[in-house]
């Protein structure tokens, strides 16, 4: 959603506001309202996003901060799990990364070790893009941004549908 009803009051907080997008336009959206760290959150990304590619949207975002003469600082996200997903964000015009599947499968993370296993176990041809799980828990997520998650019977059964 916007930015919008929050950034004045983070930032009359003095806390850097930091937005995660998922579109050239969100991005420009958030830059309009002053946003200080701007997240490109491609589709390879975990939980919930949007379906345009991490490669194709960071250096689109970062041009896109670059023409605004912003001082935001564009980072990366979506399908970055180690030093080579680092760089190659780097070189696509990103300032930094944020990991957020990687670090859950840390053993500092306080999830349950059931979760954790198939997170470990699991590759990235395992996952899912899709709203099934949102359907099945009744959550209220814009159809827009759906969510990557590890495949199921459950899920498997519901594409088929």
């Amino acid at each position: 959603g916007s930015p919008a009803p929050y950034l004045s009051k983070v930032r009359d907080a003095g806390i850097l506001s930091i937005c995660q997008v998922q579109t050239v336009r969100m991005a420009r959206e958030a830059l309009d309202q002053g946003a200080d760290i701007i997240v490109a959150q491609g589709a390879e990304a975990g939980g919930h996003g949007g379906s345009r590619s991490t490669f194709p949207l960071v250096p689109a975002i970062a041009d896109a901060v670059a023409r605004e003469n912003s001082d935001s600082i564009v980072v990366a996200a979506g399908g970055i799990a180690d030093g080579r997903g680092l760089a190659a964000a780097l070189m696509l015009g990103a300032e930094g990364v944020l990991m957020g599947t990687r670090f859950a499968a840390a053993l500092e993370c306080r999830i349950d070790a059931f979760t954790q296993s198939i997170m470990v176990s699991a590759d990235g041809d395992e996952t899912l893009r899709s709203n099934v799980f949102d359907v099945i828990r009744e959550a209220n997520w814009p159809k827009e941004f759906t969510g990557r998650a590890v495949a199921n019977g459950m899920s498997h059964q519901w594409e088929r549908c």
